[in-house]
């Protein structure tokens, strides 16, 4: 059975000690910088494990790395991905942002199944306002940004690496069964029902954009995850 397969986009201007951190502290695997693939990851929820493979690549000019991307050569590699978590640091994060959207919509078939991460890595973080007037943007997409150098506060949600790790918790790995841990023992589970769960979550997305409240719709996300959750597991 084939593993999942995350591809993992980092920017040629992070140091490679970065590169290796980054990877390191989302996955908890000792990343060896010089491999592209990296095999048999195991991640491991409270309710499931599963097992990735994680694609990494590089790009110097984002706009040539998604030229070479929605070619015909990478097709196939566009359609088997689970998902792509982006890494860009640029002081203007709009270009980027813009860039990865307009890929998602013209190219990946079936978005919804898939999820798109984009972490901003620089220390001059996105502002809380901004960012949530970004992601309710990027919902349609599945696309959410999340900052790396954001402090955690106990009265927010999860922030940086703790909510990335929370994204890939809550997709829906839709193309096998996954292993549920129950007890001390497991057993297998079948695959959600993919209509119920897609349409649960597009009516989420077009409830999510009628708010004008930032804490109500923090709310309304919280819960619209928490049984999404159930749905899966």
């Amino acid at each position: 059975m084939d593993n999942h397969k995350v591809l993992i986009l980092l920017p040629e201007s992070l140091e490679i000690q970065e590169h290796i951190a980054f990877i390191s502290t989302i996955f908890q695997k000792q990343y060896d910088e010089t491999e592209s693939i990296a095999r048999d990851v195991q991640w491991k929820t409270k309710y499931y494990e599963t097992t990735l493979d994680l694609y990494i690549d590089t790009y110097d000019v984002l706009q040539e790395w998604v030229n070479d991307f929605v070619s015909d050569e990478c097709k196939e590699l566009r359609d088997v991905i689970s998902g792509i978590i982006f890494v860009f640091k640029d002081e203007d994060h709009k270009p980027p942002v813009e860039c990865l959207k307009n890929l998602i919509d013209e190219r990946i078939e079936d978005f919804t199944a898939k999820f798109f991460i984009g972490c901003y890595f620089n220390e001059n973080v996105i502002e809380e306002d901004e960012l949530y007037e970004l992601n309710s943007d990027l919902l349609v997409q599945n696309f959410e940004i999340v900052n790396w150098f954001d402090k955690p506060d106990p009265s927010m949600d999860k922030v940086g690496s703790e909510r990335i790790k929370e994204i890939i918790d809550v997709h829906p790995w839709l193309s096998h069964p996954e292993t549920l841990k129950k007890n001390q023992g497991q057993i297998n589970i079948s695959p959600i029902d993919l209509d119920s769960f897609m349409t649960k979550l597009e009516q989420a997305k077009e409830r999510y954009q009628t708010f004008d409240d930032s804490k109500e719709a923090e709310l309304f996300i919280e819960k619209i995850i928490d049984e999404l959750s159930d749905m899966i597991v």
